[in-house]
């Protein structure tokens, strides 16, 4: 398929090999990828089926051991399974979407300038 291997901030990924490494993890029962351009940069999604909720951030850090940091995704988000169409068929676009909430901090003035 053409969809398997894309191309992400130029380097090429195959998608599969992705999610091999994923299922390779425990308690991970099923995995997809996406790739979100909304931003205006490509950046790669993983959704995994779990009855662990918070598998998220040892999955990073074990696909960081396993895989070169351009092909762990930016975003790794735990389902209690995956949505399919009518067919049985894996549905992309009902699969949820990260929202990043922008925290921002107040700094003082340490400068004169700044003041």
């Amino acid at each position: 398929r053409n969809d398997s291997q894309v191309k992400i901030r130029g380097y090429r990924i195959e998608l599969g090999e992705i999610e091999a490494a994923l299922l390779q993890q425990d308690s991970v029962q099923q995995a997809a990828l996406l790739i979100d351009d909304s931003k205006g940069h490509a950046r790669l999604l993983a959704y995994v089926t779990s009855d662990d909720d918070s598998l998220g951030q040892t999955l990073k850090r074990a696909l960081s051991q396993l895989l070169p940091a351009y092909m762990v995704p930016a975003h790794i988000m735990v389902l209690k399974k995956l949505p399919l169409t009518v067919n049985g068929k894996l549905d992309r676009s009902a699969l949820p979407r990260p929202t990043q909430v922008e925290v921002q901090t107040y700094v003082a003035p340490s400068t004169q300038t700044e003041q």
